[in-house]
């Protein structure tokens, strides 16, 4: 089975899961990466242990979510500058990933959705002299992620 294009993957930035709608589209995203989860372990060996090491799974941490930007900060459509807005205020939202349909598989897929509270923690801007304006954003993850057919309310 081969793999699937990455491209079409769209970013909301809502106040519920289940608000995710072209007017919550975060525009111009080239590229993204994360989230970045893991597990902590808890080491629990004793003297009872027998010779070796043993380890019970910890908290888990959804991590960060990384993505950029093509920069237009007059346009409000794409939502860029309300998340710098956010990062300011420090205000808490949910983060809905939308993974594109793949209709080359058989039977054929429809879109599938993470989602998870988080924080905007980053943005920083590039503006280099022989390249386009863009941004470099991350949100903290904050919270238990989900993921599924559809966003839900209540998760």
């Amino acid at each position: 089975m081969a793999g699937i294009s990455a491209h079409g993957t769209q970013l909301y930035w809502v106040d519920a899961p289940a608000d995710f709608a072209p007017a919550n589209r975060i525009g111009e995203v080239t590229s993204l990466s994360g989230p970045t989860t893991t597990v902590d372990t808890i080491d629990v060996t004793s003297h009872d242990s027998e010779g070796w090491r043993e380890f019970v799974a910890g908290l888990g941490d959804f991590g960060e979510l990384r993505f950029d930007v093509n920069l237009h900060p007059a346009y409000a459509d794409n939502n860029q500058m309300a998340l710098y807005d956010d990062m300011i205020a420090g205000t808490q939202r949910y983060i809905v990933i939308e993974i594109p349909e793949d209709p080359n598989w058989d039977p054929p897929t429809d879109e599938y959705y993470f989602w998870c509270p988080g924080y905007i923690i980053g943005f920083e801007i590039s503006a280099p002299f022989d390249d386009k304006l863009s941004a470099s954003l991350t949100i903290k993850l904050s919270g238990v992620p989900q993921h599924g057919s559809a966003p839900q309310e209540g998760s």
